[in-house]
């Protein structure tokens, strides 16, 4: 995972670069604000990216119709998933 191999690499920069003291005060907080750097990038990525034809083709929603039909064939594992 990018993510991990990322906030190691982060952590280990400012374990370096800054004094134990200098974390504990306001250091921690680097972290969560790098964090916030990457949301609006990543809201872009998923606005703007299309979707792959095999997963247009599989989202499928169901009306309530072939909801409640599908739970009245099923009322038995309904109820004991329920239980």
């Amino acid at each position: 995972q990018v993510a991990i191999i990322v906030a190691a690499a982060l952590g280990y920069g400012l374990n370096q670069w800054m004094a134990p003291t200098m974390i504990a005060d306001w250091g921690w907080r680097i972290p969560f604000f790098v964090g916030c750097m990457i949301v609006p990038f990543i809201f872009f990525l998923r606005r703007n990216l299309e979707e792959t034809e095999e997963f247009t083709a599989r989202k499928h929603r169901p009306s309530m119709g072939d909801v409640f039909r599908t739970l009245g064939q099923n009322w038995v594992i309904v109820f004991a998933g329920m239980m």
